[in-house]
């Protein structure tokens, strides 16, 4: 059962593109490309990230404690200059000394490992880093975080070099891996980051799709 907590989903139909970059050839850390064709059957997604009312209901149904409340601590700062803060936790993104972000605001502070539960919470899924390459382009900067701003978890383990031999319908990358893949963040729209499950960030957060026309209300 999907749990209906928000209507606009948008719909992203069947679609063969271009993925990755052939931008660093050459370069001996290229883990974008290189570019090539992938088919993705249609989904719905978020038009925007999850958003802390959405995550603190989740946390009232389920008594859910997020990685960093029962670490006590999370990082501040953007990637890849962060500050691990005492008592910074999704409900304080910055630390127990800075306000609370407003509900509407885009939860942070959430591991891998978080946003997972939530997804299984809804009945969705974390995007698959092909999905979010989809999805990207054509959100706009309303409801897209602009480049270099957050960094969003996608379903897939990170591998630098998986996707140049692998699977162009529907592709999920690898079965199994130490770190999962975010993207978002980076200068460049196909830019990876490779983080561990566990990390909790101000910068990081996360959204969900589903495959049904309709969602059912819990």
């Amino acid at each position: 059962m999907i749990v209906s907590f928000r209507e606009d989903f948008v719909e992203y139909p069947t679609l063969r593109f271009t993925m990755g970059s052939d931008d660093r050839v050459g370069d001996p850390n290229d883990d974008e490309g290189p570019s090539r064709q992938v088919s993705v059957g249609r989904f719905f997604v978020s038009s925007t990230p999850i958003t802390v009312a959405e995550f603190s209901r989740f946390v009232e149904e389920t008594g859910f404690v997020t990685v960093a409340e029962e670490q006590g601590s999370g990082f501040v700062g953007s990637f890849p200059e962060h500050e691990l803060v005492a008592d910074a936790s999704w409900r304080r993104p910055r630390g127990a000394e800075h306000s609370a972000p407003s509900g509407d605001a885009w939860v942070t502070q959430v591991a891998w490992s978080d946003a997972l539960e939530f997804s299984n919470w809804c009945g969705m899924s974390l995007l698959s880093e092909a999905q979010w390459e989809r999805v990207a382009p054509s959100l706009g900067s309303e409801l897209f975080p602009p480049l270099g701003t957050y960094w969003e978890w996608c379903n897939d383990f990170y591998d630098p070099t998986f996707h140049r031999d692998e699977q162009r319908v529907n592709p999920v990358g690898p079965h199994h891996g130490t770190h999962r893949v975010a993207r978002g963040g980076g200068v460049r729209l196909t830019q990876r980051a490779a983080l561990l499950p566990d990390l909790g960030a101000e910068d990081l957060t996360f959204r969900v799709c589903h495959h049904e026309r309709t969602a059912t209300v819990s």
